[in-house]
């Protein structure tokens, strides 16, 4: 594409990038695939502008893309860290999130322990693995800890907490709450993004008392293939499961459980 101005001679140019045209007065021009990026971006901020509350993961710039499977794209997140005698209360357009530290190691990919801890969020908001919810959700305790592994396999522990949830989500909703004086939980599963036959199992009790429902839908491993199930808690125990086929889950647990898993 040409662009003439009066006085002025150009030579073409041909780059990696596409041809471009070097004035007479070395001024450089826009290069085709410039202005493609440039529209690009352009196009999407203005997107942004129109729709700011816009959720569409698979879509983050919203731009008009053409119809049929398109790329998933996750807004994951990773933070890590410590915090000693740490607090705040967060307020954006859609949530709010009070959350203290009398002091806590923590990393989103590997788990967190912690000593004197609260966290809190309430509105709309998205976790750090790129799900959204809606409601309100809530932690206090003394003591507690928690770490997963790769293939979704871990374990919890908490003395002296309160937990509260009301959300829905992407992933699932939970709606229950509860008081421990120390309890804990245990995790196996796993996750393979190769596999549509992936199972969970986790379950739990203690010294305490509680009563909730969950439902679960994700897709954790990005397979295409939901990880459906449920959870609950009454009195004592917690317990959810979840499968991407189960048809032959109860099998693969029980083979898991006693180590005869292929």
């Amino acid at each position: 594409m040409f662009q003439e101005q009066a006085d002025m001679t150009f030579t073409r140019v041909d780059t990696p990038d596409g041809e471009i045209l070097i004035s007479s007065r070395a001024e450089v021009l826009e290069s085709d695939s410039d202005r493609a990026t440039r529209e690009l971006m352009e196009e999407g901020a203005r997107n942004r502008r129109a729709d700011p509350m816009s959720l569409d993961s698979d879509n983050p710039m919203n731009l008009d893309l053409p119809e049929g499977p398109q790329p998933r794209v996750r807004n994951r997140t990773h933070e890590a860290g410590t915090r000693v005698m740490e607090g705040d209360v967060e307020v954006n357009d859609t949530n709010i999130h009070p959350w203290f530290s009398g002091w806590e190691e923590y990393d989103d990919d590997a788990g967190r322990v912690g000593v004197a801890t609260g966290d809190g969020r309430a509105g709309l908001w998205e976790t750090s693995d790129g799900n959204i919810r809606v409601g309100a959700s809530g932690r206090l305790e003394l003591f507690g800890a928690e770490g997963e592994d790769d293939s979704g396999s871990g374990a919890e522990l908490q003395g002296l907490g309160l937990t509260g949830d009301a959300w829905f989500g992407s992933e699932g909703f939970n709606l229950g709450g509860g008081a421990t004086a120390l309890g804990g939980a245990t995790s196996t599963g796993r996750s393979d993004p190769n596999s549509s036959g992936d199972d969970h199992i986790r379950y739990g009790g203690g010294a305490g008392s509680g009563f909730g429902i969950r439902g679960h839908w994700g897709d954790s491993d990005e397979d295409g293939a939901a990880e459906l199930g449920f959870g609950f808690d009454a009195g004592p125990i917690t317990l959810d499961v979840t499968s991407e086929d189960w048809a032959g889950a109860p099998g693969r647990l029980w083979d898991r459980a006693t180590g005869s898993e292929p």
